[in-house]
């Protein structure tokens, strides 16, 4: 049984959050509106994490390095240039590999160091989930120079290759009980034939 007080707080904290993304909805410019809700996630996320792990923004790179053919913008691309697109917070372990360039506002991270991704939606619609699912394939096509990497949990290793791929969404299209998020997502593996799941 989880411990009720534990539950409680962290409850607290994510109903804040939610609460005050709703009050940015009075920001009238989008990309400063969908930054400050991006600040909130990763506000929320800070206290339920490791003190070893920073979370952070930006984008994330492989051994290949950046290519100066890389599109301008942060669009999704079907080949691997050795780097991702602009990532809405990044957990990350400066101990595996410390980033290329860290700052408050921005990071170059390592891939071999990013633990997981996490893209914000202010409204959750069955277009966010596809391009958040083609995002994290194009992720997968990013060289990872590590063969395993273990994360211990309760002396249970956890081992994978790439960051563990999640959506974080403060409202959803979805209307009534009939389809929850998580099968929507089924859904969308399904139609855009991945047999593994690529978000979690």
């Amino acid at each position: 049984m989880p411990n009720e007080l534990a539950r409680r707080i962290v409850a607290a904290h994510a109903h804040g959050a939610v609460a005050q993304a709703r009050a940015f909805d009075g920001v009238t410019h989008d990309v400063t509106r969908g930054r400050l809700r991006e600040i909130l996630v990763t506000e929320l996320l800070r206290p339920l994490l490791p003190p070893i792990w920073n979370v952070s923004t930006g984008i994330i790179c492989d051994s290949n390095g950046c290519d100066s053919t890389a599109p301008a913008d942060d669009s999704p691309t079907t080949e691997c240039d050795g780097q991702s697109g602009q990532e809405d917070v990044i957990i990350y372990d400066p101990q595996l590999l410390p980033p290329f360039f860290a700052r408050a506002e921005q990071s170059l991270i390592p891939l071999e160091a990013c633990l997981g991704v996490i893209e914000v939606k202010s409204m959750l619609s069955a277009g966010e989930v596809e391009s958040t699912i083609k995002h994290a394939r194009m992720i997968r096509q990013l060289t990872n120079t590590l063969e395993w990497r273990t994360l211990p949990s309760d002396a249970i290793a956890h081992r994978f290759l790439f960051p563990l791929h999640h959506i974080f969404a403060f409202g959803t299209t979805l209307t009534g009980k009939n389809k929850t998020e998580w099968q929507r997502v089924a859904e969308k593996h399904a139609q855009l034939n991945e047999s593994d799941p690529l978000i979690y």
